[in-house]
């Protein structure tokens, strides 16, 4: 028999950097210093201090912050947050590769804000017109990109001069594609026609000193105002009077057109939760979204739209309704919330939007969209529904001893009669006795036994050897690797070896002060849970692991970058070092995720917080729809129709 226990790693092949506004995350609570909501068990929460001032105006959204009319840089958390330390703004922009964002400071020079939020400024001496992105126009027309670099310890902000751009009026967007590739575009200086260029430098910050070429699919069209990009280079272009030209993956002009084709005044790729991936328009009270694959349009209903962005897959505008509106499933409760329905759990698991549990009974019961949609059946051959399990629905009435998925829902290991399977996209494979999972992904399963490693040899043949060299002779005690399995890591006691690429020879060996129970690692950062409880973490494999202040574990579960850990107060949600808190005393097990969460009390009591959008939190699903910031901490939520 396989014991919950024995299962301590799950994880999801997609990495994604949230240390920047972790709070959009709803693994978390507003725990700011001085503003802190306690929850409490009926699922209200106490007073919480009145915040500043309502902003009179807002404007300049952009990647889910946004200016006030004094200047002043505020982001979407569980409030409308100012963020601290950074100088007053005229105007705001995304930087490029999600860095953050960059504005031309109301003295005239470049501002540019990293993801942690450290604000970092430049000038020119013949001063800057205007700032798109990392791109830096001067008063004298000449352009510059703002490049981040590192001297002596020191984040520093520099100019470098962009020769190849001088013909070009404006810059529109620079973007990354899925490809690989760096790419931007601008309007010619003459005839308004778009240009494209591609760089195959990656994100080298010189990417933009190469030749550029025009766009075939759009040869010949003037009047462009804004272009987006979504998947492998298919996007749209806006041109006068609203109208809208959109081309394919292979630049071949679409058929259909834009639904709001000649009423549309902004573009905005669309890569929603539940809006599906293509182009998303803003017309005078509603935003359309055209998914590109399923060829369905979704409308939302913002009265007076002026300004539409997009931050970390969810959807934000700014219209009539005070503050910011944003996608329902980027504003939820903050305080758990009992799944009653429930009988007795003894353990929980997430998958791709929804959770299921096993209950004392033996019952594997789901609720949410645990499964991925690319499924027609779910775990024991049951039908998978055509929507979201609103409630709490038995999947296997009895005889299941354990139950863990990864978190794209297509890969998972059930226990049953003393035998525990795992599946996954195109493998499955029985374990032995006393085999301990660390990796499971659609493509990925990793175990130990006896302190050997052993990945499954699929498409990921050679795994194996790979981490039996690094280990040598010695146990090892467990397995962390990073996105597309390039990077990873190996504990053996107290020493962790790491590894920055599959076939590389080198190895970076780190001793920590006690033995190491489990990691969490990813392409940016690489965390460690002690034996004592400690939680240590670095940003590179070159850097020492440093000790996360005021932090004890009892229990830690890491998915990729993301973890979750039990502490004598509660649950506390990471990801890398940044830490946000859940307070709740007598939680037993809990998972945080991208936007919801779930905590196992000692009276196996499920309680869920976060994103309601397909039941995660167990109490029905709600439509896809906007919902209007807060604008001070305790302030109701209120539904923009």
């Amino acid at each position: 028999m396989t014991d919950a226990r024995q299962v301590v790693r799950l994880r999801t092949m997609r990495s994604r950097s949230l240390a920047f506004l972790m709070s959009l995350c709803a693994c978390t609570t507003a725990s700011t210093p001085g503003r802190t909501a306690s929850p409490q068990r009926d699922g209200s929460t106490g007073a919480a201090e009145a915040g500043a001032a309502t902003p009179v105006g807002l404007h300049h959204l952009a990647g889910g912050c946004v200016l006030d009319d004094a200047g002043s840089l505020l982001c979407v958390r569980e409030w409308l947050q100012p963020v601290p330390g950074v100088p007053k703004l005229e105007t705001l922009s995304v930087w490029p590769a999600g860095l953050g964002h960059c504005g031309l400071g109301l003295d005239g020079d470049l501002v540019c804000v990293d993801q942690p939020g450290v604000a970092l400024t430049a000038t020119l001496s013949d001063g800057i017109e205007r700032v798109d992105g990392d791109i830096v126009l001067s008063k004298t027309g000449q352009r510059f990109l703002a490049a981040r670099h590192v001297v002596k310890g020191h984040q520093k902000l520099d100019l470098e001069p962009l020769t190849t751009l001088e013909t070009y009026d404006q810059i529109i967007a620079r973007q990354t594609l899925y490809s690989g590739y760096s790419g931007w575009f601008a309007l010619g200086a003459e005839d308004s026609k778009l240009i494209r260029a591609w760089a195959d430098c990656g994100y080298s910050e010189r990417c933009l000193n190469t030749p550029s070429v025009p766009l075939p699919m759009l040869d010949g069209l003037g009047d462009i105002q804004d272009a987006v990009v979504i998947d492998l280079g298919a996007g749209c272009a806006l041109r006068a009077q609203g109208r809208i030209d959109c081309w394919d993956a292979e630049g071949k002009p679409t058929v259909r057109r834009h639904a709001a084709d000649g009423r549309a005044r902004q573009l905005v790729a669309s890569e929603f939760e539940g809006l599906g991936s293509g182009i998303c328009a803003t017309t005078k009270d509603t935003i359309v979204c055209e998914d590109f694959a399923s060829e369905s349009t979704h409308t939302i209903r913002v009265a007076g739209v002026r300004e539409v962005s997009e931050y970390d897959g969810r959807l934000c505008a700014v219209g009539d309704a005070p503050g910011v509106v944003c996608l329902r499933t980027v504003l939820r409760e903050s305080v758990p919330t009992q799944v009653a329905s429930l009988p007795p759990v003894r353990q929980l698991t997430h998958g791709n939007k929804g959770w299921c549990a096993v209950t004392e009974a033996g019952a594997l019961v789901c609720w949410g969209d645990p499964f991925s949609p690319h499924q027609s059946k779910v775990v024991g051959g049951v039908q998978k529904p055509g929507h979201p399990y609103a409630s709490p629905t038995t999947i296997i009435p009895t005889g299941v001893e354990g139950f863990w998925m990864a978190d794209e829902g297509g890969a998972w290991c059930i226990s049953r009669e003393g035998t525990t399977r795992c599946e996954g996209l195109d493998w499955e494979r029985d374990l032995t006795e006393n085999e301990t999972i660390f990796e499971l992904g659609l493509s990925t399963l990793c175990t130990i036994s006896a302190g050997r490693p052993r990945c499954l040899e699929s498409e990921h043949d050679g795994y194996t050897p790979r981490l039996r060299d690094a280990a040598g002779r010695q146990p090892v005690t467990a397995i962390g690797l990073g996105s597309f399995l390039e990077t990873g890591c190996l504990s053996r006691g107290q020493e962790v070896t790491c590894w920055v690429e599959f076939d590389s020879a080198d190895l970076r060996h780190t001793t920590l002060p006690a033995p190491i129970a489990n990691l969490a690692i990813s392409n940016d950062d690489q965390v460690v849970f002690l034996e004592d409880g400690r939680v240590m973490s670095r940003a590179d494999p070159d850097e020492k692991f440093e000790t996360i202040p005021d932090l004890r574990l009892t229990d830690f579960h890491p998915h990729g970058s993301r973890w979750t850990g039990v502490t004598e107060t509660g649950v506390a949600c990471g990801v890398g070092e940044d830490v946000r808190h859940v307070p709740w005393p007598g939680a037993r097990w809990a998972e945080c995720n991208v936007s919801s969460g779930c905590l196992l009390d000692e009276e196996g009591g499920v309680y869920c917080w976060g994103a309601q959008s397909h039941g995660e939190t167990g109490h029905g699903w709600s439509p896809l729809g906007l919902a209007r910031v807060p604008m001070r901490p305790g302030e109701s939520i209120g539904t923009v129709e």
